[in-house]
């Protein structure tokens, strides 16, 4: 996949904005995931992408996931997840096309769960490619020359149905640090 792996959360800021670069906002303001961000992605690593909501029965616990096969990969998206958590569940997944090489794959996704469902997390190459394509996800769904600098609580749904996010993760970039390691990156 990618020829260098992402190592920081400065690294990953980065990917997402030259994602935006190349697929920029709708007048709006608004990243466009599918159809653009996957065309991108598909591009930069001469992929077939495709992406589906199975059944209940096929992905009951996950939100999102990739199944890779060699030239091509399908992003599975929980069938429950509304159209914002489609959306950055997508994204965050077209992410990890973008960022992750073969070291970040998680072979054991039940596996993987277990890491995330409490407990102490010890840091790996798997666990660290989440982080990552999180950060660059909402670097690229909620972009620094559209954002609000700062967003109270009433103002903070305004800005989740704008930006078509979960409010709760507009909370997390207002609440958590983000936005401020956001602007620190050149």
């Amino acid at each position: 996949m990618t020829s260098k792996p992402v190592g920081t959360i400065a690294e990953a800021i980065v990917v997402g904005r030259d994602a935006l670069r190349h697929v920029p906002p709708d007048a709006t303001g608004r990243a466009r995931v599918v159809p653009g961000l996957r065309e991108y992605a598909e591009h930069v690593h001469n992929l077939k992408i495709d992406v589906r909501k199975p059944s209940p029965l096929e992905i009951r616990v996950l939100r999102g996931m990739i199944v890779r096969k060699p030239g091509s990969a399908i992003v599975l998206v929980g069938p429950e997840l509304n159209t914002c958590w489609t959306r950055l569940v997508v994204c965050k997944e077209f992410m990890h096309i973008l960022l992750d090489d073969e070291r970040s794959f998680t072979t054991d996704p039940v596996a993987q769960l277990a890491v995330f469902s409490g407990g102490p997390v010890t840091p790996s190459a798997q666990v660290n490619s989440e982080s990552y394509a999180l950060y660059a996800a909402l670097e690229y769904l909620l972009p620094r020359d559209h954002r609000p600098k700062s967003c109270d609580g009433e103002s903070v749904m305004k800005v989740a149905e704008r930006f078509k996010l979960p409010r709760a993760y507009v909370d997390y970039c207002y609440g958590s640090g983000f936005l401020q390691v956001s602007e620190l990156v050149p």
